[in-house]
């Protein structure tokens, strides 16, 4: 949810600009000296955050966030972008999937996990030993469970996500902007 604030009613208030989910969101600095600058402050810093909303009927749309300093933007991109290892995903970005068949964990970073689960797929992990990390994020019954951690490949099956679905939003975005439509 990006939000601005606002005096409303001699009031200052925040005030919701837009609400999209944080997969259809794609967060960079952005460095263009003077091209957002105002005549009176041409000595300005410029500490700029792009953020580029993808829409749900192809369009995107880009929003520019000016920071107070350039360590301000850095602190910023790390708490909204943050570096990932290679075969990891963010957790607004990942595959999810169903587990289809329970496993108990035998070690204290294996989650145990129950038919029906929904789990975010965070990394696929060793290829090798067939375990994946990840995060419970649904279960049919309450429960007191660790909610992340590794668990055997076979347990789940993957389905289709609203992250899997925005992935495909936005690069059908970015083939019509490559095609110059």
């Amino acid at each position: 949810m990006l939000q601005h604030p606002a005096v409303i009613q001699g009031e200052k208030k925040f005030v919701v600009y837009k609400q999209i989910h944080r997969s259809l969101v794609e967060i960079a600095a952005y460095d263009a000296p003077g091209k957002y600058a105002s005549p009176s402050k041409k000595s300005q810093q410029l500490n700029l955050i792009e953020f580029t909303l993808f829409g749900a009927i192809g369009k995107a749309e880009k929003v520019y966030v000016n920071c107070k300093s350039t360590s301000d933007r850095e602190r910023w991109l790390a708490a909204l972008a943050p570096k990932l290892e290679a075969d990891e995903f963010a957790v607004w970005d990942c595959p999810q999937g169903r587990i289809v068949q329970s496993y108990e964990a035998r070690q204290s970073d294996e989650l145990t996990l129950r038919q029906g689960d929904i789990v975010n797929i965070i990394s696929r992990g060793d290829p090798e030993t067939g375990m994946y990390k990840g995060i419970i994020v649904g279960v049919l019954h309450a429960t007191s469970r660790d909610t992340k951690g590794w668990f055997p490949q076979r347990c789940i099956k993957e389905i289709v996500s609203v992250h899997q679905e925005a992935k495909v939003l936005k690069a059908n975005y970015k083939l019509k902007q490559a095609n110059g439509k």
